[in-house]
């Protein structure tokens, strides 16, 4: 927590990290929330949805290339 603790508001509130490592929570200051990655076929369908003009095989590389992970599916597909 130390690198972004500068970067944190003060006060009360809640805030979200998001990160691929899985240590932050050790440090009693964050709890962790495990978000699952999507399977393909979810991915691929999400994609769809959100970038109608992306063919199944071009939403199916997006996917890979964001390894399914929901946040990142979202963003890149907005």
């Amino acid at each position: 927590m130390e690198q972004i603790e500068d970067l944190l508001p003060e006060g009360n509130g809640h805030v979200l990290i998001t990160m691929l490592t899985q240590d932050w929570a050790a440090s009693g200051n964050a709890t962790e929330i495990e978000v699952q990655t999507f399977r393909r076929p979810e991915s691929v369908a999400y994609v769809r949805r959100r970038a109608q003009r992306l063919s199944d095989a071009e939403a199916d590389e997006l996917a890979d290339a964001v390894q399914d992970l929901p946040l990142l599916l979202k963003q890149t597909a907005a």
